[in-house]
């Protein structure tokens, strides 16, 4: 049965541990034990093993320092792996106003704010978008170092923000302050221009006569309000004589920002500006048959009005892509596919994450009820901007990692540690060097694809111009997949979806299926292969395919993936070689980045990983350095760059050969030649740091935990639960005692004070109201104390989970900074030695890997 778009994709099933074939979790000996098991012992060695296998086959080899490092799993849970934006101005990315979804102030009404907020619905502070009653952190963005809706106003001025009608008095001059009166601005219910109206007002006396200026008060309340009236009726105002055509110019543009574009302004013979009133603006007020109708107050703003035409939000997504889920927004509310969203950085699918997106026009109230029907995923702190998120927007991330099961070993031994102190000074001490002296900033394992074929090998194919291999890569399976789609009593392991993946493309190469039956079972999250095989089964001439036609159906960011990753490989196996090199010093002839701009300088380049991506016809901001400048310390290793073979970089002298014959050996390729006619594989190339490390704040825990999946670390959405819940139990208590208290109260009077009483009760409901709305408001201002003293302290803090049981399993939880274009698997393999061996639930196998 075909999948049907307009539904989300489900998860995969979480499952039990493995059995006695696969890789298990190492287990701490009981207290006063030790030395581990011997099945544990080999159970894990084998499982490192094969994470080291599958390292050395993408070229991740060498290590910056010594030492024993320790043991663990990583993701056994999706919990375990927590992925938060960094922005450009050094703000973490939270989720911290789901509520904000609520309708925002969409019409224009009085004095430009929606008089609703007077009952707690509307924050001005919110930029024109709601911010629910019991939004937990609301007003401490800018303490807790949070990305919200008050960063778009940072970035964008204003950015629609009305001020309150005193402020707007004290900002118009005495001598414009009639023309304030006429518009509305003293009346209980007014109407008045926005924001940019008093920025302009002065400016009305360089082209207006002070008549001229009643006129056009008089003229815009009248639109406003009514009565209605035809449009010649309302006359015009003529400007003073303007000759100078850019003042003209100007002229039109203060008209239109004070009036709102409800008076129009035209050019007329002796160069004046000619006032009228714009047809569809005039209020109808007064007219029966037009009572239907919203008046010109009413109508919705404007999106230079609301504050740009791109509507920001926060994406908070467990267990699932990004793409799956803005796919699924996108089919709800009728817009282009993923292609409508734009972000700042891919973020991993296991794993829970929060990023910004930003939608090109927008409004936010159509967001209102997403959270209810998406599944695994919230969004919120929505804001507006002038200016659209693009790949590298973002200054990296931080991560909050759990490593479960994890064994530390004693001093010249081989036994396992249970001494926390111990325990803890080594991971501190893991942890500073790691700080100190970095780590290879290699491209991960996930660089290069879940199944056999990697995908490095289909973008060689593609720089080869042999679109039939890379075709024939991508659309590889494993035949243990197939045969368990084929076996109705099968008992394997192999999830669901890659069984029909290999079934269905079984079909469409032995043509053993109609077409639409092949459709039909593969399945569309997996989007190269679907985009392939429905192009070619489209093709008339089935002789002569069209591969190159078919690659090109696959969406451009996913396509692009496919060179890129061939680069990482040649990248990998470069920075390798420089390293063992030299390791830790400088040569002559090292390339550094000088002058490093703050966005990509290809407009063409779909990859946010490297730091540099220079301009398809410059190679400025590159420089090599000499003997004398490493002699001057001006430069340390961790300015060094390599490149990614590209047709507008240039290479290491002492390191172009090393280019050459691995770029021969992976492809017959030549890392100087690398223009081609299709745009998708004429790769300029760009710059990437050799040495990473994380940034100064980071911080570590040990736990001792019973269950294996016991909940430890919390996410964003529990956070915010968790203080919901303890602002809801302090209301309950204080009703519950001011209702206790009243009761006593009403037992020790006498019967004379009996019809005192009555009068008290008359009055007692407001107080109680009062008395509730105090504790809110205690709870609330304890919050924001909390979250200022958190920031105070140190951005890496860590919370942990409450109530876990105690047992024999050591868990080691990090939290940690990494610049973009950095691997937080590769900061792990460094401080860990022989890198986290990740956790593979069951029904995850028939990938080949």
């Amino acid at each position: 049965m075909a999948d049907n778009p307009d539904l989300e994709h489900p998860p995969r099933k979480r499952v039990k541990v493995h059995d006695s074939t696969a890789m298990t979790s190492p287990q701490l000996p009981s207290q006063g034990t030790m030395s581990e098991s011997h099945d544990t012992k080999n159970s894990i060695t084998e499982a490192e093993k094969e994470q080291a296998t599958k390292e050395l086959a993408v070229a991740i080899e060498a290590f910056v320092s010594d030492g024993a490092g320790f043991q663990g799993i990583l993701k056994r849970r999706y919990h375990d792996f927590l992925v938060n934006e960094i922005m450009l101005d050094g703000k973490v990315v939270r989720l911290d106003n789901p509520e904000q979804l609520k309708p925002p102030p969409m019409f224009l009404v009085a004095d430009g704010v929606d008089h609703e907020k007077k009952k707690g619905d509307i924050s001005p502070a919110t930029n024109g978008v709601a911010k629910g009653d019991d939004a937990v952190s609301g007003r401490d963005g800018s303490a807790s170092g949070s990305t919200n809706a008050d960063d778009c106003k940072a970035e964008d001025g204003m950015n629609g923000q009305v001020p309150e009608a005193a402020d707007i008095k004290t900002k118009v001059s005495p001598e414009l302050q009639f023309m304030y009166d006429l518009s509305g601005g003293g009346s209980e219910d007014p109407v008045r221009p926005r924001i940019e109206a008093y920025q302009n007002f002065e400016q009305l006396q360089k082209y207006f006569d002070m008549d001229g200026i009643k006129k056009l008060a008089t003229l815009f309340h009248e639109i406003s309000e009514g009565p209605y009236k035809d449009t010649k009726d309302y006359g015009f105002v003529d400007s003073l004589p303007i000759d100078n055509k850019d003042d003209r110019k100007t002229a039109h543009q203060v008209i239109r920002a004070i009036f709102l574009e409800r008076i129009l302004s035209n050019h007329q013979e002796g160069n004046i500006v000619r006032c009228t009133p714009a047809a569809n603006a005039i209020s109808r007020k007064g007219k029966s048959k037009y009572k239907h109708k919203k008046t010109a107050a009413q109508r919705p703003l404007g999106w230079n009005q609301l504050g740009g035409d791109y509507m920001h939000f926060t994406l908070y997504k467990e267990n699932r892509d990004s793409g799956d889920i803005l796919g699924f927004i996108s089919s709800k509310l009728n817009m282009k596919g993923q292609k409508a969203f734009d972000v700042a950085g891919n973020k991993d699918r296991r794993a829970v994450t929060v990023q910004r997106v930003s939608a090109y026009r927008v409004k936010a109230d159509r967001f209102m009820h997403l959270n209810d029907v998406i599944k695994q995923a919230h969004i919120g702190d929505c804001c507006y901007s002038q200016n659209k998120l693009q790949l590298g927007d973002l200054a990296g991330n931080e991560f909050l990692i759990t490593l479960r099961d994890c064994t530390v070993r004693e001093p010249d031994s081989n036994s396992t540690s249970r001494d926390p102190e111990y325990i803890k000074r080594y991971i501190n001490q893991a942890m500073q060097n790691l700080r100190d002296k970095g780590f290879i900033n290699y491209y991960g394992l996930q660089r290069f694809g879940t199944f056999a074929a990697r995908t490095d090998l289909v973008g060689q194919y593609m720089l080869k111009e042999d679109y039939k291999a890379a075709v024939d890569t991508i659309l590889d399976y494993s035949p243990a997949a197939l045969q368990a789609a084929q076996d109705d009593n099968d008992n394997s392991t192999i999830a669901s979806d890659d069984q029909k993946r290999a079934q269905a493309i079984h079909w469409f190469l032995t043509k053993s299926a109609p077409p639409h039956q092949i459709l039909e079972t593969l399945p569309r999250r997996f989007t190269a292969e679907y985009a392939i095989v429905s192009f070619l089964l489209k093709t008339k001439d089935q002789s002569t395919p069209y591969y190159r036609g078919a690659l090109e159906c696959i969406p451009r960011n996913l396509r692009s993936f496919y060179p890129h990753a061939y680069q990482s490989l040649i990248w990998n196996l470069a920075a390798t070689h420089r390293w063992n090199l030299s390791p830790g010093k400088l040569l002559p002839g090292d390339l550094i980045l000088t002058n490093q701009p703050t966005n990509s300088g290809d407009p063409y380049s779909t990859d946010p990983d490297p730091i540099y991506a220079p301009s398809p016809t410059t190679t400025e901001h590159v420089y090599a350095l000499t003997q004398q400048d490493i002699v001057s310390n001006t430069y340390s290793i961790f300015d060094i760059v390599l490149p990614l073979p590209g047709h507008n970089v240039i290479y290491p002298t002492f390191m172009l050969p090393l280019y050459r014959t691995t770029m021969q050996t992976h492809g017959n390729l030549d890392p100087e030649k690398m223009q081609r006619n299709w745009r998708e594989t004429s790769l300029p190339g760009s710059y990437r740091k050799l040495l990473g490390r994380p940034g100064q704040g980071w911080a570590c825990k040990q736990i001792w935990y019973h269950e294996p999946d016991a909940k430890i670390a919390l996410t964003d959405w529990e956070r915010l639960e968790t203080r919901r819940q303890e602002v809801e139990k302090q209301q309950q208590e204080t009703a519950a005692s001011v209702a206790k208290a009243g009761e006593e109260d009403t037992t020790k009077e006498t019967q004379s004070a009996k019809e005192e009483e009555g009068i008290t009760k008359q009055t007692q409901p407001g107080k109680e109201e009062a008395v509730e709305d105090e504790s809110l408001s205690t709870a609330r201002k304890e919050e924001e104390e909390q979250t200022t003293n958190t920031t105070k302290e140190s951005q890496s803090t860590i919370t942990l989970a409450e109530n876990i049981p105690s047992g024999d399993r050591l868990g080691i939880i990090l939290k940690f900074q990494l610049q973009s274009s950095t691997y937080a698997t590769m900061a792990l393999r460094e401080l860990m030695k022989t890198g986290p061996v990740e956790y593979k639930p069951e029904f995850s196998g028939g990938r080949g890997l």
